[in-house]
């Protein structure tokens, strides 16, 4: 089982922790030949940093160092290796959590999977490892471009909370251009494997594609007429998929993302003694993760749809 690598055809592996000394990543099988717009990838981490009250305010530069695979803003076909190292970095916020267990985070059920954990800002289960996802899924934003495919993502917000307080929200993708045909069954259902790519991302706890769900068939059936010789789709209601295979409608989805649990609000949970404490969690933490988030779902979507045209 590979626990760190998504893709078959386009391969991403990322590596690094939360307050680690880097976080970093692999791209295999990325097209040789393309001209990368350098510029495009440090826009894309520049929207998934922290920039508005609330977020956190732990701000790293994101320089991006390219060890592999690129000669003079080229791909080689080789593979694409990156790293980008944490210079704000500061474990010692978290030094009162080493021995305590927080509500909603992954700190239990990692002691329970590795026998170990990160308490550094929950390690692998941070955010910070998402820096890698948005490298790689900046080229294969550019790359699906050549191919006629866009991917814009919205954000709602589920609405206002008090001070010390966090929210939840929603992320709308809506992807362009995908030519019918592309996804594989019964196991390789494109929209199955977009749904795991977003689900992947931490926080993310819902995926919906497609709409009208609660209407009847007699409404929500995307029923077809055929003019000047090509097929039309009277609506899309299936979201671009069915069959779990493109139907050249817009795909477009809803991914749920939950409220950031690092709250300054008294909780009860427990510690490794198996003694039951109260924690006020203190240090940077975000009081919504949906905006930065959704530069993820655009990532994740991307690196997905690519995979396919490979």
């Amino acid at each position: 089982m590979i626990l760190n690598t998504i893709g078959d055809r386009l391969r991403l592996t990322t590596f690094g922790e939360s307050h680690g000394v880097a976080i970093g990543g692999v791209l295999d099988g990325f097209p040789s030949r393309f001209k990368i717009d350098f510029e495009r990838v440090s826009e894309e981490l520049s929207a998934r940093a922290p920039q508005m009250e609330g977020e956190t305010m732990r701000r790293e530069d994101d320089e991006v160092e390219w060890l592999s695979g690129i000669m003079d803003g080229v791909t080689l076909g080789t593979p694409i290796a990156f790293v980008v190292r944490n210079k704000k970095h500061e474990p010692g916020d978290y030094k009162e959590l080493e021995h305590v267990y927080r509500p909603s985070h992954a700190d239990l059920s990692y002691q329970q999977r590795y026998g170990i954990r990160d308490y550094r800002g929950g390690g692998r289960a941070s955010g910070r490892e998402t820096v890698a996802r948005v490298i790689a899924g900046a080229l294969a934003l550019q790359w699906l471009e050549t191919q006629g495919v866009s991917i814009k993502v919205d954000i709602v917000e589920a609405g206002e909370v008090s001070h010390g307080d966090s929210i939840g929200g929603k992320v709308r993708c809506l992807v362009n251009g995908v030519k019918a045909g592309i996804g594989n069954p019964v196991f390789g259902k494109i929209h199955a494997e977009l749904a795991s790519a977003v689900l992947s991302i931490p926080a993310c706890h819902g995926f919906e594609y497609g709409s009208g769900l609660s209407l009847p068939g007699s409404e929500y059936n995307d029923q077809m007429r055929m003019e000047n010789g090509r097929i039309k789709y009277l609506s899309n209601n299936s979201g671009g998929v069915l069959g779990g295979i493109t139907t050249g409608e817009d795909i477009y989805f809803t991914a749920v993302f939950k409220p950031t649990p690092s709250i300054q609000i008294p909780q009860q949970t427990i510690n490794d003694k198996g003694e039951n404490v109260t924690i006020t969690i203190k240090g940077r933490h975000d009081r919504s993760v949906v905006r930065r988030a959704s530069v993820v779902v655009r990532s994740m979507v991307a690196l997905t749809i690519m995979n396919y045209y490979l």
